[in-house]
């Protein structure tokens, strides 16, 4: 018998308890599993994101 879980994140349970968090994923695929992996242009991307949102004035 398998029994579902709910996943999440550490950022999702500090915005329920008041502490705003961004959810930024980096393009990864096949999560937790044996072939998990994220695409360089994916993470590239993810890269141009960040440096956009820390630079901004």
């Amino acid at each position: 018998m398998e029994v579902p879980i709910r996943g999440g994140t550490d950022g999702a349970r500090l915005s329920y308890m008041g502490l705003p968090c961004p959810n930024l994923c980096t393009g990864g695929v096949n999560f937790h599993g044996v072939h998990e992996y994220i695409p360089a242009q994916a993470l590239t991307k993810m890269t141009e994101v960040l440096v956009n949102l820390l630079t901004r004035q």
